[in-house]
């Protein structure tokens, strides 16, 4: 009995029976008016399907019209076809049978068959078709009875289902959803709307909205009314009207507000209780074919009654409880607030219970933007909102909350949209409830409650957040005095710990970083700063929170200009931003772009500083600031801060008061480890309690091994009476210090002798340890014994030059006269004769010539050595020597050794010089004969050791052998001048030479150099073995001589006028002087010393008349030693001859003279 089950089966047979291409059934709708293809088959069917013509148009509005068959051959021919269905379905229709159904007399539809070919229906099929009609619609009247008894009983199960929903819930929303969503099941319907009609005012609130998904959910919010608006009609004649969007009545508005929901009809039907209507339901559809029947208004109106009855006791249950909700919150909030003063506490419990008792979605407390922001703080104790990411940005202008800011008067606002100045903090807000905290006159807070439903808050929730707002404030003022005690009362027992952890900190660079953070702990609101110190007569940063402390080291401050910026004494600054850049600009009027930059001054908000004193005395400033905050800092923070400086002033002195102390504690150590002398103390029983390093670098122990050792261990015990004698007498009655010399030994038994200096420690008057301060003197001891030597061989020495001087004038005669004589023709024993004397006063001359050499400083030309070099030439020069005494010389040289600097012809000279005495000794004993020479380092300086294994050094002469004319060798054998000589030699070298008087056989010599880098070279004169290239004796000369001796003056001339030179002699300097005025010379042959005028005195003015004889003179001295002597023919560069001396000496030195300079000749 299903209708459109009916329909489909009549017009698939009817189209099987007459075999067409095409067919509909059609109805007429309750309207009448139009008529609506309900079923097809064929080409095309489902594009005609559900479409509708007005009745009079096209073949089957006119067969509903005219209420008879119609056969149509060829639509071609029959204007009556309506060509638009051929458009909508593609079928090519040429020929139609159309016949109508009727029913008690009465046309309700149509059967249409249609085929593709003209002429293809007749006359006959128009009889068959009708009979088919009658039984059709028969049907059709059959099915339309059952859905209307159908329909009936569901209006039944629906109005007793909505009684049964209505009646056993008095939640409002509850019963509002199940009212909704059964009105729009019942009529078919995709959208219900129930809106409440409060007061009767212009306004209708939306409190229910349930859609299909074919349907826009229109947003829940106020609707304005105006008097000649639907809603407004149907609210005051309480009647349902049913309006559709192409109706030509209908009004802008409406037309606007239905193309939003997306629906075509709507159905506006009056809630009414007790004759009173106190809202609107509307019921849309998306189609408009199928207008609201009797029995839907019907229906509609009995379910809309009884919704009315069930949505106000509803409202009125949940006024009721809704003021029980409030009470309750209410009291909860007053308990709260007395029973803590924990502010938060008391506000996270309010936001809570309003959300648990009155069900407010969200709930918010916000606080006034600070100074000179735009945007309102919210507090964390908030329900709904999302503070994840780092809060609410609420403009304090444009938005409720910041209008309730700035005029201090609470707004209600059922429907956000309404409100010009509404923000956006959750997208499906639509109404909103804002109520200020008002503490002294003062907006302090906010609170604020969103929902998503339009009003719901109403003037009843209005004043139960005004009354919570009061206890809110209250508790708020509560709060905030018990924060201020509580907060003294940890800033001062903060301040007793800041104090004790300043006090114990006595690091100045750690104390700098710890002053500013503990500053910051204490201030609050601070979340950086700086603290600057003074450093010689500059202010500098010395640390810093918050900012880069490398960029602000480089700012210092001038002492007077730093003090000028500072507060008064005992008094703290605080700053805004702006005062805190002219401030800066006063400090530093020069680098204030740099200081503003290193000091970041464009982040901090405000600022708070004390001065540090010390009595009168500035110590620096400490200065916190606030990065987030305007106004961070009150007067108690000034007084806070004033006590933190005062006590970190006081750490600051500490702290370099124990720098001090422990930078002299730190000098007293490093002295007492570095210091060249044996530091060491002694307890009361001579144990060794302490030792710096020299010690344990002269005894070889180690710290660990030589605390607690008996000093005994390094005395030698036959030296035990004697110490303890000293430290006996000393303990006993005085404490002044007493010095003593004591031989010790070491870890390896090298003897040493030490000056000790001790002073008696004590305690209670008792002797309890002694203080020692020692040396080694053993060096010092052979330094003076080397110094008693060579002061020694120094008067010697000037002995020795002195009878050498006197020697020098007759050796010289006797020389040269002796040798001229051998030339003159004599007998032959004259001429014997002559040379015996000759060689005995050539003798003579050399051992002159030695005691020179001892008595005068050597002269070294220093140059890179390699010492065994140097020892490998003096075997090679004395191998002959060797080889004939058969002495087998055993080497053990370091091939390691570094070079020094030293002259290698004087070192030969010693070097064969032992070798010489080696040999010598050797000689006296029987083979085998052996002399070892060794090469070694020793620390800086390289030792050299001979040593034999000849009879050796008799006892008790060893302290003598180094001296001028000892030896021991027989009379004739020398001259007792060797070894003296060696021992200038090395002296001059900065050495040391000695004989090892423990060898128990033959004798060992030592030598010790020092190591002289390379690098410290002096520029080496020129090489002197390159002999220089010796011209011709001139034939012509014309030569002076000045001497005060007439043998020496004699012998010139004869010498000299053998060689074929004029001579003219002068006696003394004042008759050269007048030789050389009247005269012309080559040369001039000046003695050195003369009584009447010094041979310099001479050479002086002679050059000063004539300069031309600057290079024309020789002198002639037997005093070498002189130091005058010494320099002044060292800076003359003259040539000069050594008496006693030969006459190829004389040759030699003209060509000397020769070879210095060209000498023009009288001749030329």
């Amino acid at each position: 009995m299903d209708m459109q089950e009916i329909l489909s089966k009549v017009i698939t047979s009817t189209n099987e029976i007459f075999q067409a291409e095409a067919g509909s059934v059609a109805l007429l709708d309750s309207t009448g008016t139009n008529i609506v293809i309900k079923a097809a088959v064929g080409a095309g069917a489902d594009a005609v399907r559900g479409l509708g013509l007005p009745v009079g148009q096209g073949v089957i509005g006119w067969v509903v019209s005219n209420e008879e068959p119609a056969l149509i051959a060829d639509v071609y021919r029959d204007e009556r076809f309506f060509k638009d269905i051929d458009k909508e379905s593609g079928f090519h229709t040429r020929s139609i049978l159309c016949v109508p159904m009727k029913a008690d007399g009465h046309t309700i539809g149509v059967i249409e068959l249609m085929n593709l070919r003209p002429d293809y229906l007749s006359q006959d099929g128009i009889k068959i078709l009708s009979v088919i009609a009658d039984h059709a619609a028969l049907a059709i009247e059959n099915a339309r009875l059952l859905e209307q008894t159908q329909q009936k009983s569901e209006e039944q199960a629906f109005l007793f289902e909505a009684m049964a929903i209505v009646t056993s819930d008095l939640a409002l929303d509850t019963v509002l959803d199940a009212v909704s969503r059964q009105m729009v099941e019942a009529l078919k319907a995709d959208l219900c709307i129930i809106s409440r009609w409060p007061l009767q005012q212009k306004q209708l609130d939306v409190m229910q909205a349930y859609a299909s998904p074919r349907v826009k959910r229109p947003a829940q919010r106020a609707r304005p009314l105006t008097d000649s608006s639907t809603p407004q009609m149907v609210l005051k004649s309480q009647k349902s009207i049913y309006l559709e969007i192409d109706s030509p009545t209908i009004s802008p508005d409406e037309k606007v507000w239905i193309e939003e929901l997306g629906v075509k009809t709507l159905f506006f039907i009056p809630l009414i209780y007790r004759r009173q209507t106190i809202g609107l339901v509307e019921i849309g559809r998306i189609h408009t074919l199928e207008p609201v029947t009797a029995s839907e208004l019907r229906l509609a109106e009995t379910m809309t009654a009884q919704a009315a009855v069930a949505i106000e006791h509803a409202r009125l249950y949940d006024e009721a409880t809704r003021h029980l909700a409030e009470a309750k919150v209410l009291q909860e909030v007053m308990v709260a607030a007395a029973s803590t003063l924990d502010f938060n506490q008391v506000l996270t419990g309010t936001i809570e219970a309003l959300h648990r008792t009155l069900g407010i979605e969200r709930l918010g407390f916000f606080l006034p933007p600070e100074e000179g922001q735009d945007f309102v703080v919210s507090h964390p104790a908030t329900i709904g909102f999302d503070l994840e990411n780092g809060g609410l940005e609420i403009p304090l202008d444009g938005s409720a909350i910041g209008w309730v800011i700035r005029n201090g008067k609470p707004i209600l606002l059922p429907d956000v949209s309404q409100f010009s100045d509404y923000y956006e903090l959750v997208a499906d807000t639509c109404s909103e409830l804002c109520v200020p905290v008002l503490l002294k006159g003062r907006v302090v807070a906010v609170l604020n409650a969103e929902s998503p439903r339009l009003n719901a808050f109403d003037h009843e929730a209005l004043r139960l957040f005004r009354a919570i707002a009061a206890e809110l404030a209250v508790a708020l003022e509560n709060a905030q005095l018990f924060q201020t005690e509580h907060r003294l009362v940890n800033q001062q027992k903060a301040l007793l710990d800041v104090f004790t952890d300043l006090s114990a900190e006595l690091k100045s660079e750690t104390l700098f970083q710890r002053i500013i953070e503990r500053a910051i702990e204490v201030i609050p609101n601070a979340d950086a700063g700086s603290l600057i110190v003074q450093r010689g007569e500059e202010f500098v940063y010395a640390a810093a929170v918050g900012f880069d402390l490398a960029k602000l080291q480089p700012l210092t401050f001038e002492r007077d200009r730093f003090l000028n910026c500072q507060p008064p004494p005992r008094t703290a600054e605080r700053f805004s931003r702006n005062e805190n850049i002219k401030l800066s600009k006063k400090c530093f009027p020069s680098h204030f772009s740099q200081y503003s930059e290193a000091r970041e001054l464009d982040k901090i908000k405000s600022s708070l500083r004390a001065t540090l004193y010390a009595g009168d005395n500035v110590l620096g400033s400490i200065v916190v600031d606030s990065l987030a905050k305007k106004n961070a800092f009150t007067e108690e923070d000034e007084q806070v801060l004033l006590l933190f400086a005062s006590q970190a002033a006081i750490a600051l002195q500490n702290a370099r008061l124990f720098e001090d102390i422990h930078a002299a504690e730190a000098n007293y150590r490093y002295l007492f480890d570095n210091a060249n002398d044996f530091i060491f103390t002694l307890d009361g029983s001579l144990r060794i309690s302490s030792a710096n390093k020299a010690v344990l670098k002269a005894t070889g122990y180690q710290t660990d091994e030589i605390i607690g050792m008996p000093f005994t261990n390094f005395v030698y015990p036959d030296q035990f009476s004697r110490l303890y004698k000293i430290l006996k007498s000393r303990m006993a009655v005085s404490d002044l210090p007493t010095t003593f010399e004591l031989p010790v030994k070491g870890k390896d038994g090298r003897e040493a002798v030490i000056e000790a200096t001790i002073r008696v420690q004590r305690a209670n008057d008792r002797p309890v340890g002694l203080h020692c301060i020692a040396r080694d003197i053993t060096q010092r001891l052979e330094l003076e014994q080397q110094l008693r030597q060579t002061e020694k061989l120094s008067t010697i020495g000037k002995l020795v030059a002195g009878v050498a001087h006197e020697l020098n004038n007759p050796l010289t005669s006797i020389i040269g006269y002796s040798n001229l004589l051998q030339e003159d023709h004599l007998l032959q024993p004259y001429k014997d004769d002559l040379k015996v004397i000759f060689q005995q006063a050539d003798r003579a001359r050399i051992i002159v010539k030695d005691l020179l050499t001892f008595a005068r400083r050597i002269d070294l030309e220093p140059k890179p050595v390699d010492i065994n070099s140097v020892i490998q030439t003096c075997l090679n020069l004395t191998g002959s020597m060797l080889k004939e005494y058969q002495v087998q010389v055993m080497t053990a040289l370091d091939f390691g050794l570094p070079q020094t600097l030293a002259d290698p012809h004087q070192l030969e000279l010693v070097f064969v010089n032992l070798i010489a005495n080696a040999v010598h000794a050797l000689g006296k004993i029987d083979e085998p004969r052996r002399l070892i020479i060794e090469s070694k380092q020793v620390e800086d300086t390289l030792m050299i050791t001979f040593a034999d294994n000849g009879p050796g050094i008799p006892p008790g002469i060893a302290h003598r052998i180094f001296d001028p004319f000892f030896s021991t060798k027989q009379v004739g054998e020398g001259t007792g001048l060797g070894l003296s000589i060696c021992f200038g030699i090395i002296s001059e070298h900065k050495g040391h030479i000695w004989v090892d008087e423990t060898s128990v056989a033959g004798a060992t010599f030592h030598i010790k150099l020092p190591i002289v880098p390379v690098k410290d070279a002096l520029p080496l004169s020129a090489d002197s073995s390159q002999a220089p290239t010796v011209p011709t004796l001139p034939e012509h000369l014309t030569i002076l001589a000045v001497d005060d001796e007439p043998p020496l003056l004699e012998l010139l001339r004869r010498v000299l006028g053998r060689l074929g030179y004029t001579v003219d002699t002068a006696p003394n300097g004042k008759i050269g002087l007048e030789k050389l005025s009247a005269n012309t010379y080559d040369l001039i042959i000046c003695d050195v010393l003369m009584p009447d005028i010094l041979g310099p005195d001479l050479y002086h003015r002679a050059i000063e008349q004539f300069p031309y004889l600057n290079q024309c003179f020789i002198f002639v001295t037997g005093n070498v030693v002189d130091p005058d002597t010494r320099i002044f023919l060292e800076t003359s560069g003259s040539p000069w001859l050594a008496k006693p001396f030969l006459p190829e000496d004389i040759k030699r030195t003209i060509v000397e003279a020769i070879n210095r300079k060209t000498i023009p000749t009288l001749s030329n």
